[in-house]
């Protein structure tokens, strides 16, 4: 059974590019690039696993992390962005080719605070599980 990981990350960077609340944020895969300047939003693929949850046969998930990082002493920034992304992907349809039945789903939420060279950062986020479902 192939599974549609890199489809996948494919699919949420663009349901995430494509919200209006989200356009003026940067989007990384994984980490963000060295001259990124905060805020934005990261994403990474953190877990899957494959199941037996459809009635078609094998089923699988994936568990994306998937955040908001601003600079800051207080999360306000990165928790107004957070809910943004949930608004976005949370019950969200994603189109990867040769899936017909794919959802996100917010899972456990997150507040971290980060001190980095000198600077205070807020992460804010979820971990959302995508997974097949059978009609």
């Amino acid at each position: 059974m192939s599974l549609p990981n890199g489809g996948l990350d494919e699919a949420i960077y663009q349901k995430l590019r494509g919200a209006t609340a989200l356009s003026k944020y940067p989007i990384f895969n994984t980490m963000p690039l060295g001259d990124a300047v905060p805020p934005w939003i990261v994403f990474q693929q953190v877990a899957e696993t494959d199941d037996g949850r459809t009635f078609a046969g094998r089923g699988f998930h994936f568990v994306y992390l998937i955040k908001a990082v601003a600079e800051g002493r207080w999360p306000n920034t990165s928790v107004d962005i957070d809910s943004a992304i949930d608004t976005v992907l949370h019950g969200a349809s994603l189109s990867v080719s040769g899936y017909d039945h794919l959802v996100c789903e917010r899972g456990q939420g997150f507040r971290l605070p980060e001190i980095a060279q000198g600077k205070a950062y807020q992460h804010a986020g979820a971990y959302y599980r995508v997974w097949e479902y059978a009609q």
